[in-house]
């Protein structure tokens, strides 16, 4: 006889649901959300759940308060630390909520953090390689034995940036300043970026919104002041960041977390 699901089991399923409609229609749905963090919380005050059980509803929690931008998912993620889950899975989930919503220097913290470990299990390599490139972090994405990302582009963009003695902080420093504004005017977190990057043509990110063509020419305006004001040396002349629109037929997902079982 099967076992019925506990309130867990429920609500990450929901969250992977919420996830994957936003992810292919880049619309939040703020109902939903606001309903199964309910659902969490009252979860949570539950007694005598086991500690990582709690961890666990504490993680999905941060994830929902993450895709709405809000800064109560660090608490959370503490939260699920403090209860046992996993520190390498929490550090994944942190930086790819940071991803999420711009802030690809604290991003970039966490997984330098993560690629000087020893022990750092198989199965979380390939979503640390996948945050290396959205943190620009090329010279560390080069030395990645990973197959499993095709790197051509972000071979080209460090080329380029060896070629003209640039340090890829520099680039992640660019994609911090651009993204927190994008994540700012956005309906939605960052879900899906485009590079290309070739030789004599230069380094360009394009991260997609939904969003109407004048409000995209704003937003790339925008985009673009705060580079300028903020930014000035040998790789702005090789760098473009902006913004394209959101279409039904193309999708650029960011990688998801490390996934976390609870026995």
């Amino acid at each position: 006889m099967q076992q019925p699901k506990s309130v867990l089991e429920e609500c990450s399923e929901e969250r992977l649901r919420i996830q994957e409609r936003l992810s292919f229609s880049y619309e939040m749905d703020e109902l939903a959300i606001e309903r199964l963090k309910r659902k969490l919380r009252g979860d949570l005050k539950v007694q005598g759940h086991p500690k990582t059980y709690a961890g666990a509803l504490h993680l999905e929690l941060a994830y929902l308060l993450g895709v709405q931008g809000k800064i109560e998912a660090d608490a959370e993620l503490d939260f699920a630390e403090k209860c046992g889950v996993d520190r390498i899975a929490v550090s994944l989930s942190r930086s790819h909520i940071a991803l999420m919503n711009g802030r690809i220097c604290s991003a970039r913290v966490i997984v330098e953090e993560l690629s000087r470990m020893d022990d750092l299990p198989e199965g979380a390599r390939p979503l640390l390689t996948a945050h290396f490139s959205q943190a620009g972090m090329l010279e560390e994405l080069m030395k990645t034995q990973d197959l499993s990302h095709d790197l051509t582009r972000e071979t080209a963009a460090a080329q380029i940036l060896q070629a003209i003695g640039v340090a890829d902080i520099e680039l992640t420093k660019r994609l911090d300043t651009a993204c927190r504004v994008i994540r700012a005017n956005a309906n939605h977190p960052i879900l899906g970026m485009k590079l290309f990057a070739m030789e004599n043509e230069g380094i360009m990110y394009r991260y997609v919104v939904k969003a109407s063509d004048d409000e995209l020419i704003e937003l790339n305006d925008k985009v673009l002041d705060a580079l300028i004001e903020q930014h000035d040396g040998p790789l702005d002349q090789q760098l473009s960041i902006g913004v394209v629109p959101w279409t039904p037929d193309e999708q650029f997902i960011l990688e998801a977390a490390y996934h976390v079982r609870v026995n």
